[in-house]
């Protein structure tokens, strides 16, 4: 392991009906200093498992904490009882509900909500304007440009 390498333990996370696997210990690269607090929550709203599992390596191990979704609704109803987030993460492609829906609904509630959108490609009729700083990463991506892009989005709060 590196100097820069860090060992965290991922913790059982259910995500609807499933369960992902606990106390399996995976090293993540964190450069010094890097680290964010753990008071820094952060929503994942995704519906691919594989995706949320990987942005929550990207950003537990960078020491932010996350609040994963594989439904939209979930995200809303989380939002309407939680405190607010410093960020969303969504990928722009879903199954439950159409994502102009869904940011729309996400900034009623929180006006100043950062959005990070992650996807092959933005999509056609997706405007910008919706929130008031949106972040648009396109995949592939690897875990720096992930924590890069996460970091600026932040940084614009």
């Amino acid at each position: 392991m590196t100097a820069l390498a860090r060992t965290f333990v991922a913790t059982t996370t259910t995500l609807g009906s499933k369960a992902f696997p606990s106390e399996r210990a995976f090293k993540i690269p964190i450069a010094p200093g890097s680290r964010a607090t753990r008071e820094t929550v952060i929503y994942v709203v995704d519906d691919e498992d594989g995706l949320i599992v990987l942005y929550m390596l990207f950003l537990e191990g960078a020491g932010y904490t996350v609040r994963p979704f594989t439904r939209r609704t979930d995200a809303l109803v989380a939002l309407a009882t939680d405190p607010t987030p410093a960020l969303l993460i969504m990928d722009y492609l879903g199954r439950t509900m159409p994502v102009e829906n869904f940011m729309a609904q996400c900034l009623v509630m929180h006006p100043a909500l950062p959005i990070l959108m992650v996807g092959e490609r933005l999509p056609d009729g997706i405007g910008l304007s919706f929130a008031k700083s949106v972040g648009f990463l396109q995949k592939p991506v690897t875990a720096k440009q992930f924590l890069d892009a996460v970091k600026a989005v932040l940084s614009q709060r």
